[in-house]
């Protein structure tokens, strides 16, 4: 999943963000996002997994996501 994050956002700021956006790259954004489609096609119809616990599972990955933000955030800075 992680990964997965990792190269949306490369693919997006190569696509969308410096001097010179590429075409190439939103095409490639795009077609990892008909590969995620797939994925998720997979196991909910080739696996039968139940489509609530997969939802379940992406929703608290967020919520943990945004909790380490904030305890890093919050965390007073290191002295040496």
């Amino acid at each position: 999943m992680g990964a997965n994050f990792w190269l949306m956002r490369y693919l997006l700021f190569k696509a969308v963000g410096g001097a010179k956006p590429s075409g190439a790259y939103a095409l490639l954004l795009g077609l990892k996002f008909g590969i995620m489609l797939a994925a998720l096609w997979v196991l909910v119809g080739v696996l039968e997994l139940h489509p609530m616990g997969i939802s379940l599972g992406m929703v608290t990955l967020f919520i943990g996501i945004g909790l380490g933000l904030m305890h890093s955030l919050l965390q007073p800075e290191q002295t040496t």
